[in-house]
């Protein structure tokens, strides 16, 4: 697949979507906004988010995915924070022919495909999905991480050998409840039938 430099904007306006005036026109509010050019169109109720993705997908001959459809593999959205997700509004959905399917909302990014490639190690497969979609999605499979993450780093933090007492008052902190409550909760969705928790020299794995 060949990725020139393309805009959306162009992009847009040559499939008679949007005319020049319009484009002038969310562009003037970009500068001064600095959100991207697709989220300025939809907020200026110009076009929609599908007639975007649409356009986008058709340009570049790649396929529309909807994710409330999809069944979205947890293991590959993992792959990336959801930092990342944002910055490059795409998300990791699933693994095809040995490349990595990722969700993205502006698939001419190539300077994003480029950063998941080498911070994921996979060839990058781009499906065209809306902002809306992706934002939804990364709520789902990379905010909850995230909270976990923060539990593990403040239980870790705890003092070697902690005190009777000081084990009594760690195990009522609320990220040591928040995390247990997360642990059980993921093994009753994966009708796992054991937890087994493996404590590691600064952290410990849980399967």
């Amino acid at each position: 697949m060949s990725w020139i430099h393309e805009r959306i904007g162009d992009i847009l306006v040559k499939k008679n979507l949007i005319t020049p005036q319009q484009l002038m026109e969310a562009l003037d509010a970009q500068r001064k906004s600095g959100k991207p050019l697709g989220e300025i169109l939809v907020e200026l109720e110009i076009i929609s988010e599908e007639d975007i993705a649409n356009a986008l997908a058709k340009q570049k001959n790649l396929p529309v995915v909807n994710l409330e459809e999809y069944e979205v593999n947890a293991h590959a959205a993992g792959l990336i924070s959801e930092r990342i997700a944002r910055r490059h509004m795409g998300l990791p959905i699933g693994y095809e022919d040995g490349k990595l399917v990722l969700a993205m909302a502006n698939p001419l990014d190539i300077h994003a495909i480029d950063d998941l490639r080498v911070m994921t190690g996979y060839e990058i497969k781009p499906v065209v999905c809306t902002r809306s979609d992706i934002n939804n999605a990364i709520n789902k499979f990379l905010v909850r991480s995230s909270s976990v993450e923060e539990a593990v780093e403040a239980v870790v933090e705890v003092k070697e050998e902690p005190k009777e007492r000081e084990l009594k008052t760690i195990a009522h902190d609320a990220p040591v409840v928040n995390l247990a409550n997360q642990i059980i909760a993921d093994a009753v969705n994966q009708d796992a039938s054991d937890i087994h928790i493996e404590p590691q020299e600064k952290d410990f794995h849980v399967r």
